[in-house]
């Protein structure tokens, strides 16, 4: 890239080095065009790109007859010193300058990597991840490929849950059909092993490269990827902290010149608090280019409203970490660590009430991790979030004999109601659905008519007694057993018997203020 600078000094280039880049590549998409016509295309000043004309024109990479071209020299070096050969001319002159298409093309791409994405591994909330969907990973690659960072560029992605390295390994191909792209280098940085090893996994599977280095970034970069990148994209903590943090160390990995992009993806804040993020963002001596809201889309992230902004920033002459480069970083970056996270979650098995807690010395971090693992009494895999108003009612239970739930069926069906093996069945059934454990029953019909029953389970009873003249039932559900599940007894019960109207008590039996 001697020439480029070279070409950039002679001019005396106040812009980025990158607008010399961008006249050649305009100029190898489009054949020949006049000064004024790439003026409009670069944004720039006439003056400024007749400047830069005549200084191509003498180090021979460009010619002008009928407007501006390449000559051979230029071919070559664009495409062998800046990464060129080979690429799919028609698809990346649509992806730069047809929007109609790019929109079309970011949907079909994501549909064919969908699956890649939905088998990723699961969320690490105390990591702040919150995985952005395939179409998300798609558009970062586009914006890349957008503004000029992508082709014969080395590309960091600072954190990289939302697998945007693989979103650009896809691009790649696609540009590329019958290379590898080789010019082309793409990194990760990322705590989360599991990630790092699943990105490494689909890049052999799918046949591009991608390094991957497992870093936790409260530690200094490897001095070997210091000022080695054109770009970075990160997506950080949800945190002031945590976006200083790895903007700062996106900083260290970027080549110490301007014009650099930082593709910078954070969540939306009231207004005083995202003017703050861009004074962060100013402080580190970045240019904002741009903002485009609502551009990631993320799977759950309640606390992004599913969704957050893109910054697209550039490096100044200004431009340096606010975090030192040297040594651990000491400050907490991630929400859980600054507000730890304690839910109870209760296994709707057995009833075993478990302790799910972000910080401390608990089993289970993530809901997802419990659920992976299992209760740890039972093995159940199927949990119940405790409000407050279900834990008092977990240690009312505890301090009493046992739950009784009186239930009153009205306008039944009557044919069931005088149906007696009708009736032993569905309150069968019902003890089954509540996890009950049968020990005897017995079942008596009346005349008229009217049945009566009742089922002796380990845990107490359930009895039943039926006036069909009335299309009305007594229905008493007992038990002494925490794990049973009563109310789904009781609505399988209310459905059997086509109850139109049901009124319900529940009481605690055997209350004792000192039992444990």
């Amino acid at each position: 890239m001697n020439i480029i600078n070279n070409i950039a000094q002679h001019v005396k280039l106040k812009e980025s080095k990158k607008v010399i880049e961008q006249f050649l590549i305009h100029l190898y998409l489009h054949g020949g065009l006049s000064t004024k016509h790439l003026a409009q295309e670069l944004m720039l000043p006439v003056p400024v790109v007749t400047a830069i004309k005549k200084e191509s024109i003498k180090a021979g990479l460009t010619r002008e007859k009928a407007g501006v071209s390449l000559t051979d020299r230029g071919l070559h070096y664009v495409e062998k010193e800046m990464g060129y050969a080979g690429i799919d001319v028609e698809l990346y002159t649509n992806l730069l300058f047809n929007r109609g298409f790019k929109n079309r093309y970011i949907n079909k791409l994501a549909l064919k990597i969908e699956q890649v994405y939905d088998d990723r591994p699961q969320v690490d909330v105390t990591l702040d991840q919150a995985f952005a969907t395939a179409k998300t990973a798609v558009k970062r690659a586009i914006l890349v490929l957008e503004n000029f960072t992508l082709i014969g560029k080395s590309v960091l992605c600072v954190g990289d849950d939302d697998l945007v390295s693989v979103a650009l390994g896809f691009l790649l191909q696609e540009l590329f059909p019958n290379n590898s792209a080789e010019k082309t280098r793409i990194v990760v940085l990322d705590v989360d092993q599991g990630i790092l090893d699943y990105i490494g996994d689909v890049g052999k599977q799918q046949g591009f490269a991608i390094e991957c280095y497992a870093l936790n970034l409260k530690q200094p970069l490897p001095a070997e990827l210091l000022n080695a990148f054109d770009c970075f994209f990160t997506d950080p903590p949800y945190t002031h902290d945590g976006m200083a943090l790895f903007l700062s160390r996106g900083i260290d990995a970027l080549k110490k010149e301007k014009g650099n992009n930082v593709f910078l993806s954070f969540g939306k804040k009231p207004l005083e608090e995202n003017f703050k993020i861009q004074q962060e963002i100013i402080h580190h001596g970045l240019s904002i280019k741009a903002i485009i809201d609502s551009f990631n889309e993320y799977h759950g992230a309640s606390l992004l409203g599913s969704r957050s902004q893109m910054f697209i920033l550039e490096s100044t002459e200004g431009t340096q970490p606010l975090v030192s480069s040297d040594g651990d970083y000491e400050k907490p970056i991630y929400t859980r660590e600054m507000k730890p996270l304690e839910r109870q979650y209760q296994c709707k098995v057995c009833g075993e009430i478990i302790v799910m807690s972000t910080q401390g010395k608990t089993p289970f971090k993530t809901i997802e991790q419990l659920k992976s693992e299992g209760c740890p009494k039972c093995g159940g895999g199927v949990f119940d979030l405790m409000n407050k108003r279900d834990l008092a009612e977990v240690e009312e239970r505890k301090a009493a004999v046992g739950s009784h739930v009186i239930a009153d069926l009205f306008e039944c069906s009557q044919a069931v109601l005088k149906d007696k093996a009708l009736i032993r069945e569905y309150m069968i059934e019902a003890a089954k659905l509540a996890n009950a454990t049968i020990v005897s029953e017995n079942f008596n019909t009346f005349d008229p008519w009217g049945v009566s029953g009742v089922i002796v389970i380990k845990e107490s009873h359930l009895t039943v007694h039926t006036w069909p003249e009335y299309n009305y039932a007594a229905i008493d559900l007992f038990t002494c057993g925490s794990h049973l599940e009563l109310s789904k007894a009781l609505e399988y019960l209310k459905e059997q018997f086509k109850c139109g109207r049901l009124e319900q008590s529940n009481l605690l039996r055997g209350e004792f203020p000192n039992r444990t």
